[in-house]
Protein backbone atom coordinates (compact mmCIF):
# COMPACT_ATOMS: atom_id res chain seq x y z
CA UNK A 1 0.00 0.00 0.00
CA UNK A 2 1.45 3.32 -0.78
CA UNK A 3 2.42 5.74 1.65
CA UNK A 4 -0.57 8.58 2.79
CA UNK A 5 0.97 11.80 1.98
CA UNK A 6 0.97 14.44 5.15
CA UNK A 7 -0.78 17.77 6.30
CA UNK A 8 2.64 19.40 5.87
CA UNK A 9 3.05 18.20 2.00
CA UNK A 10 -1.32 18.38 1.76
CA UNK A 11 -1.68 21.04 -2.04
CA UNK A 12 -5.16 21.63 -0.84
CA UNK A 13 -4.21 23.19 2.25
CA UNK A 14 -1.64 25.55 0.68
CA UNK A 15 -4.42 26.48 -2.27
CA UNK A 16 -6.30 27.54 1.05
CA UNK A 17 -4.15 29.08 2.64
CA UNK A 18 -2.56 30.62 -0.76
CA UNK A 19 -6.64 32.27 -0.88
CA UNK A 20 -6.70 33.76 2.64
CA UNK A 21 -2.85 35.64 1.71
CA UNK A 22 -4.76 36.77 -1.67
CA UNK A 23 -7.09 38.22 0.52
CA UNK A 24 -4.59 40.28 3.02
CA UNK A 25 -5.19 37.88 5.51
CA UNK A 26 -2.02 37.09 7.97
CA UNK A 27 -1.97 33.43 9.57
CA UNK A 28 -1.65 32.89 13.39
CA UNK A 29 -2.52 37.32 13.70
CA UNK A 30 -5.52 37.24 11.86
CA UNK A 31 -6.92 33.59 11.50
CA UNK A 32 -5.51 29.96 12.94
CA UNK A 33 -5.67 27.24 11.07
CA UNK A 34 -6.52 23.77 13.23
CA UNK A 35 -5.98 20.94 10.36
CA UNK A 36 -6.48 17.75 10.46
CA UNK A 37 -5.96 14.81 7.57
CA UNK A 38 -7.45 11.35 7.40
CA UNK A 39 -5.04 9.97 5.88
CA UNK A 40 -7.72 8.23 3.62
CA UNK A 41 -9.08 6.45 6.47
CA UNK A 42 -12.70 7.82 6.12
CA UNK A 43 -13.30 5.57 9.72
CA UNK A 44 -11.46 8.79 11.15
CA UNK A 45 -13.49 11.46 10.35
CA UNK A 46 -16.06 10.90 13.39
CA UNK A 47 -12.91 11.03 15.51
CA UNK A 48 -11.37 14.15 13.56
CA UNK A 49 -14.70 16.21 13.42
CA UNK A 50 -14.79 15.64 17.30
CA UNK A 51 -11.71 17.03 18.02
CA UNK A 52 -11.96 20.16 15.93
CA UNK A 53 -15.51 20.74 18.00
CA UNK A 54 -13.22 20.50 20.75
CA UNK A 55 -10.95 23.03 20.20
CA UNK A 56 -14.29 25.32 19.44
CA UNK A 57 -13.27 26.01 16.17
CA UNK A 58 -15.33 29.00 14.81
CA UNK A 59 -15.89 27.19 11.10
CA UNK A 60 -14.75 24.22 9.88
CA UNK A 61 -13.11 23.89 6.37
CA UNK A 62 -14.15 20.31 4.38
CA UNK A 63 -12.76 18.86 1.78
CA UNK A 64 -15.18 16.31 -0.58
CA UNK A 65 -18.08 14.92 0.50
CA UNK A 66 -17.26 12.59 2.92
CA UNK A 67 -15.99 15.46 5.27
CA UNK A 68 -18.69 17.71 4.68
CA UNK A 69 -21.12 15.01 5.66
CA UNK A 70 -19.01 14.47 8.64
CA UNK A 71 -18.99 17.67 9.59
CA UNK A 72 -23.24 18.56 8.75
CA UNK A 73 -23.85 15.52 10.84
CA UNK A 74 -21.51 16.66 13.95
CA UNK A 75 -22.84 20.75 13.92
CA UNK A 76 -25.47 22.63 12.86
CA UNK A 77 -24.49 26.21 14.27
CA UNK A 78 -20.69 26.62 13.31
CA UNK A 79 -20.31 27.07 9.60
CA UNK A 80 -19.53 24.67 7.19
CA UNK A 81 -17.29 25.74 4.10
CA UNK A 82 -17.24 23.18 1.47
CA UNK A 83 -13.90 23.23 -1.05
CA UNK A 84 -15.25 20.71 -3.28
CA UNK A 85 -17.84 18.42 -2.59
CA UNK A 86 -19.64 16.56 -5.04
CA UNK A 87 -23.33 16.39 -5.71
CA UNK A 88 -24.20 18.46 -2.63
CA UNK A 89 -28.02 18.41 -2.94
CA UNK A 90 -28.35 14.86 -3.94
CA UNK A 91 -26.04 14.45 -1.09
CA UNK A 92 -28.31 15.95 1.76
CA UNK A 93 -25.68 18.55 2.24
CA UNK A 94 -27.48 21.73 1.08
CA UNK A 95 -31.16 22.36 -0.31
CA UNK A 96 -30.11 24.13 -3.13
CA UNK A 97 -27.60 25.87 -4.90
CA UNK A 98 -29.49 30.05 -3.93
CA UNK A 99 -30.46 29.13 -0.74
CA UNK A 100 -28.47 26.33 0.23
CA UNK A 101 -29.91 26.97 4.00
CA UNK A 102 -28.46 25.33 7.73
CA UNK A 103 -24.96 25.79 7.80
CA UNK A 104 -23.21 24.70 4.88
CA UNK A 105 -22.14 26.44 1.75
CA UNK A 106 -19.27 26.83 -0.37
CA UNK A 107 -18.10 24.98 -3.64
CA UNK A 108 -19.23 21.58 -5.31
CA UNK A 109 -16.55 19.80 -7.40
CA UNK A 110 -18.97 18.90 -10.51
CA UNK A 111 -21.25 21.25 -12.27
CA UNK A 112 -23.81 18.45 -12.43
CA UNK A 113 -24.64 14.61 -12.24
CA UNK A 114 -24.30 14.57 -15.93
CA UNK A 115 -20.89 15.90 -15.84
CA UNK A 116 -18.87 12.95 -15.11
CA UNK A 117 -20.71 11.39 -18.60
CA UNK A 118 -18.35 13.72 -20.43
CA UNK A 119 -15.38 11.42 -19.07
CA UNK A 120 -16.39 8.24 -20.41
CA UNK A 121 -17.38 10.14 -23.97
CA UNK A 122 -13.31 10.79 -23.93
CA UNK A 123 -12.73 7.85 -22.91
CA UNK A 124 -14.59 6.10 -25.55
CA UNK A 125 -12.81 8.61 -28.28
CA UNK A 126 -9.54 7.32 -27.09
CA UNK A 127 -10.11 4.20 -27.40
CA UNK A 128 -12.90 3.23 -29.82
CA UNK A 129 -12.90 -0.09 -29.13
CA UNK A 130 -14.21 -0.32 -25.36
CA UNK A 131 -17.76 -1.64 -24.99
CA UNK A 132 -17.72 -2.28 -21.40
CA UNK A 133 -16.90 -0.03 -18.75
CA UNK A 134 -16.21 0.05 -15.16
CA UNK A 135 -16.37 2.12 -12.42
CA UNK A 136 -14.30 1.99 -9.15
CA UNK A 137 -14.44 3.51 -5.89
CA UNK A 138 -17.99 5.50 -7.16
CA UNK A 139 -19.07 7.74 -3.91
CA UNK A 140 -22.21 9.52 -5.53
CA UNK A 141 -26.07 8.93 -6.13
CA UNK A 142 -26.22 8.90 -9.73
CA UNK A 143 -26.31 5.71 -12.06
CA UNK A 144 -26.32 5.10 -15.93
CA UNK A 145 -26.52 1.94 -17.30
CA UNK A 146 -25.10 2.98 -20.88
CA UNK A 147 -23.26 5.51 -22.52
CA UNK A 148 -22.71 5.95 -26.43
CA UNK A 149 -23.10 2.31 -26.88
CA UNK A 150 -21.39 1.14 -23.74
CA UNK A 151 -22.45 -1.08 -20.99
CA UNK A 152 -21.61 0.94 -17.45
CA UNK A 153 -21.05 -1.13 -14.15
CA UNK A 154 -20.16 -0.05 -10.99
CA UNK A 155 -17.45 -1.56 -8.45
CA UNK A 156 -16.68 -1.14 -4.53
CA UNK A 157 -19.56 1.17 -3.51
CA UNK A 158 -18.58 0.07 -0.10
CA UNK A 159 -14.91 -0.72 -0.34
CA UNK A 160 -12.92 -0.53 3.02
CA UNK A 161 -10.02 -2.51 2.74
CA UNK A 162 -7.46 -4.16 0.45
CA UNK A 163 -9.82 -7.58 0.46
CA UNK A 164 -12.60 -5.74 -0.61
CA UNK A 165 -10.68 -4.28 -3.35
CA UNK A 166 -9.80 -7.57 -4.54
CA UNK A 167 -13.16 -8.99 -4.58
CA UNK A 168 -13.96 -5.90 -6.56
CA UNK A 169 -11.14 -7.02 -9.10
CA UNK A 170 -12.31 -10.23 -9.27
CA UNK A 171 -16.07 -8.83 -10.31
CA UNK A 172 -14.27 -6.81 -12.89
CA UNK A 173 -12.46 -9.89 -14.54
CA UNK A 174 -15.72 -11.86 -14.01
CA UNK A 175 -17.63 -9.50 -16.11
CA UNK A 176 -14.92 -8.85 -19.14
CA UNK A 177 -14.72 -5.43 -18.53
CA UNK A 178 -12.46 -3.60 -20.95
CA UNK A 179 -11.85 -0.15 -19.71
CA UNK A 180 -12.44 1.85 -16.22
CA UNK A 181 -13.30 4.75 -15.00
CA UNK A 182 -11.71 6.06 -11.54
CA UNK A 183 -13.28 8.11 -8.98
CA UNK A 184 -11.75 10.07 -6.62
CA UNK A 185 -13.07 8.17 -3.53
CA UNK A 186 -10.69 7.59 -0.40
CA UNK A 187 -10.24 3.95 -1.81
CA UNK A 188 -8.78 5.18 -4.46
CA UNK A 189 -6.33 7.69 -2.60
CA UNK A 190 -5.26 4.56 -0.05
CA UNK A 191 -5.12 1.94 -3.16
CA UNK A 192 -3.60 3.94 -5.85
CA UNK A 193 -0.44 1.45 -6.23
CA UNK A 194 -2.69 -1.59 -6.18
CA UNK A 195 -5.29 -0.36 -8.72
CA UNK A 196 -2.56 0.80 -10.72
CA UNK A 197 -1.06 -2.71 -10.73
CA UNK A 198 -4.44 -3.64 -11.71
CA UNK A 199 -4.82 -1.30 -14.84
CA UNK A 200 -1.52 -3.20 -15.74
CA UNK A 201 -1.67 -6.33 -15.59
CA UNK A 202 -5.35 -6.19 -16.88
CA UNK A 203 -4.11 -3.95 -19.69
CA UNK A 204 -7.05 -1.47 -19.34
CA UNK A 205 -7.79 1.48 -20.64
CA UNK A 206 -8.52 4.16 -17.22
CA UNK A 207 -10.04 7.74 -17.30
CA UNK A 208 -9.71 9.06 -13.65
CA UNK A 209 -10.84 11.38 -11.65
CA UNK A 210 -8.62 11.49 -9.30
CA UNK A 211 -4.99 12.97 -10.07
CA UNK A 212 -2.68 10.70 -8.91
CA UNK A 213 -3.79 7.76 -10.71
CA UNK A 214 -2.56 10.12 -13.85
CA UNK A 215 1.24 9.02 -12.73
CA UNK A 216 -0.18 5.18 -12.02
CA UNK A 217 -1.29 3.86 -14.62
CA UNK A 218 -4.39 6.22 -16.13
CA UNK A 219 -4.82 7.11 -19.59
CA UNK A 220 -6.29 10.04 -19.08
CA UNK A 221 -8.01 12.57 -16.07
CA UNK A 222 -11.05 15.05 -16.82
CA UNK A 223 -12.18 17.14 -13.79
CA UNK A 224 -12.59 20.39 -12.13
CA UNK A 225 -9.07 22.40 -11.20
CA UNK A 226 -9.70 21.57 -7.25
CA UNK A 227 -6.88 23.70 -5.95
CA UNK A 228 -8.72 26.75 -7.70
CA UNK A 229 -11.67 25.49 -5.69
CA UNK A 230 -9.49 25.63 -2.12
CA UNK A 231 -8.61 28.70 -3.13
CA UNK A 232 -12.16 30.33 -4.24
CA UNK A 233 -13.10 28.66 -0.51
CA UNK A 234 -11.34 31.61 1.40
CA UNK A 235 -13.99 34.16 -0.36
CA UNK A 236 -16.25 32.18 1.49
CA UNK A 237 -14.43 32.52 4.80
CA UNK A 238 -13.76 35.52 4.31
CA UNK A 239 -17.47 36.75 4.11
CA UNK A 240 -18.44 34.60 7.42
CA UNK A 241 -15.88 36.09 8.64
CA UNK A 242 -17.10 39.48 7.87
CA UNK A 243 -20.66 38.41 9.40
CA UNK A 244 -22.70 36.68 6.59
CA UNK A 245 -24.56 33.69 6.96
CA UNK A 246 -23.65 30.19 5.56
CA UNK A 247 -27.43 30.03 4.43
CA UNK A 248 -27.15 33.25 2.52
CA UNK A 249 -24.34 32.70 0.53
CA UNK A 250 -25.20 30.67 -2.79
CA UNK A 251 -22.95 27.17 -3.40
CA UNK A 252 -20.45 27.84 -6.45
CA UNK A 253 -20.36 25.54 -9.29
CA UNK A 254 -16.84 25.03 -11.06
CA UNK A 255 -16.28 26.56 -14.32
CA UNK A 256 -12.81 25.73 -14.61
CA UNK A 257 -11.85 22.29 -15.45
CA UNK A 258 -8.61 19.98 -16.82
CA UNK A 259 -7.86 17.43 -19.32
CA UNK A 260 -4.92 15.32 -19.06
CA UNK A 261 -3.27 12.52 -21.72
CA UNK A 262 -0.67 10.06 -20.41
CA UNK A 263 0.89 9.49 -23.99
CA UNK A 264 3.13 6.92 -22.26
CA UNK A 265 0.34 4.89 -21.25
CA UNK A 266 -1.42 5.23 -24.24
CA UNK A 267 1.65 3.77 -26.03
CA UNK A 268 1.62 1.12 -23.89
CA UNK A 269 -1.68 0.16 -24.45
CA UNK A 270 -1.43 -0.02 -28.45
CA UNK A 271 -3.71 3.57 -28.70
CA UNK A 272 -3.07 6.05 -31.36
CA UNK A 273 -5.59 8.79 -29.79
CA UNK A 274 -6.82 10.80 -32.01
CA UNK A 275 -6.16 14.57 -33.16
CA UNK A 276 -9.20 15.50 -31.18
CA UNK A 277 -8.46 13.90 -27.93
CA UNK A 278 -4.57 15.54 -28.06
CA UNK A 279 -6.24 19.05 -29.03
CA UNK A 280 -8.77 19.05 -26.06
CA UNK A 281 -5.85 18.02 -23.41
CA UNK A 282 -4.59 21.38 -21.37
CA UNK A 283 -1.45 18.67 -20.20
CA UNK A 284 0.12 15.87 -22.13
CA UNK A 285 2.39 13.73 -19.97
CA UNK A 286 5.33 12.31 -22.12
Amino acid sequence: MSAPPSIDGSPDLQAFREGMKSLGYVEGAEFVIEPRFANADRGSLQRLTKELLDARVDMIVTVGTPTTAEAKLATSSIPIVMTGAESPIEHGLIASFAHPGANVTGLTQQPNGGFWKKGLELLKEASPGIRRVGILGADHPHSISSVDGMSVKTYGLQVQNLDELKSAFNDIRSDNIDAMFIFPAFVVTKYVAEISDFLEVEHLPAISQDKPMMEHGALLYYNTDFLALRRRAALYVDKIMNGAKPDELPVEQPSKFEFIVNMKRARALGLALPTSIMAFADQIIE
